[in-house]
């Protein structure tokens, strides 16, 4: 884990603040690009609600432009048809009439013609009907040309109305794509507020280490001038250390099964990946956890996300963590044999009881499943 890493770091006389420092400015750098994004959806949200606003104010007056060339269109549809059926009544007299004047051109009495004034009375009858039918022939040419001025009319319009309608249908799609990229935009929110929510407490948390980190330092100061005998350069094991030479073969601190791996480790829902430096093992409440080997006791107490943890310096490069422990039955300083009670298991993350192992070869991690007898 990156926290014993730093510890590792304190026992080798290197200060891990610089790394802790870079690891705080990231996350508030984080927190910050998150504000900005956050701020800038914010901006694109109100810019949506406003084209929003201005394009249901257009839609609602194509509506009723749609509306009014609707009413129009009927108005002159109305007036057409009036026109029409006096045009076809006019129309219908005028045959009528023709009909009438062709079939009595044979049937004039000779009476009619020889008697006083006869002949101009039927001239002027003629000449009466023609006058009528020529004014039924204009009015019926009049209302022709008016019929088809209406149709025209109506034509165009109808034309208008049609663009309007189909400029209605493609306000309708802009408004829905506009609700869309509403509904992204207020998702991409709600996941940049959780982002930043996980960011603040990310950045809390370091905070918070950097603080008890800065305690630790200063504890290990005041307390580690020599007089445990533990050297502050971390030694590099020899091939003929005890870890190598029983390797396969040591029993582990507590019985029980592993619930987490040493290494990278995916997680199946998420997808993200988490390095583990160690592996935990779940067990018995109150499982007795003991010394792998015999060493000295450098660290007894609680550490950050270990909970309460112990360190054994093997005194020949190698080093085992015990953490999650229930309680400690050894304090700084103390020298433990092989199989030394160090203490009970505690609760692991998720609240079962078990305990955390950490073996480092030096300064580097191991996997202890590789160092120890099969299955714990």
């Amino acid at each position: 884990m990156v926290l014993l890493g730093i510890f590792f770091a304190l026992l080798a006389g290197v200060s891990p603040a610089d790394s802790l420092d870079r690891r705080l400015e990231e996350a508030r750098l984080r927190l910050e690009m998150l504000s900005n994004r956050d701020s800038d959806a914010r901006e694109v949200l109100l810019a949506l609600h406003e084209h929003l606003a201005a394009a249901r104010e257009y839609y609602n007056e194509l509506v009723l432009r749609e509306a009014g060339f609707t009413m129009s269109i009927d108005e002159i549809n109305g007036r057409w048809m009036l026109e029409d059926s006096a045009r076809a009544i006019l129309e219908k007299g005028l045959s009528d009439y023709l009909v009438y004047l062709y079939s009595q051109r044979s049937r004039v009495s000779q009476a009619l013609l020889f008697s006083r004034g006869g002949v101009q009375t039927l001239v002027r009858r003629r000449v009466y009907l023609d006058h009528l039918a020529r004014r039924a022939a204009s009015q019926i040419e009049l209302l022709t040309q008016s019929s088809d001025s209406l149709a025209r009319y109506r034509d165009s319009l109808e034309t208008l109305r049609v663009g309007v309608h189909t400029l209605r249908i493609e306000m309708e799609e802009l408004q829905e794509r506009i609700y869309r990229e509403e509904e992204s935009q207020a998702m991409l929110r709600l996941s940049l507020r959780d982002e930043i929510a996980a960011a603040a407490e990310s950045a809390s948390a370091l905070e918070t280490q950097r603080r008890e980190l800065s305690a630790l330092v200063a504890d290990l100061r005041a307390t580690s001038p020599g007089t445990d005998g533990v050297s502050p350069v971390l030694l590099q094991p020899g091939g003929d250390s005890f870890f190598d030479r029983m390797r396969g073969g040591i029993p582990w601190p507590g019985r029980g099964s592993v619930v987490r791996q040493f290494g990278v480790e995916r997680d199946p829902v998420y997808g993200t990946e988490t390095v583990c430096d160690g592996v935990s093992v779940a067990t018995a409440p109150e499982e007795a956890v003991r010394a792998l080997a015999r060493g000295a006791v450098v660290f007894s107490r609680e550490f950050m996300s270990l909970g309460r943890m112990i360190v054994l310096d093997h005194r020949d490069g190698w080093f085992s963590i015990y953490g999650h422990l229930g309680n400690l039955r050894v304090a700084r300083g103390d020298s433990v044999s092989q199989g030394g009670i160090l203490g009970t298991a505690g609760p692991l993350p998720g609240g079962r009881p078990g305990y955390y192992l950490e073996m480092r070869r030096g300064a580097e991690p191991v996997d202890p499943v590789q160092y120890l007898e099969p299955g714990p």
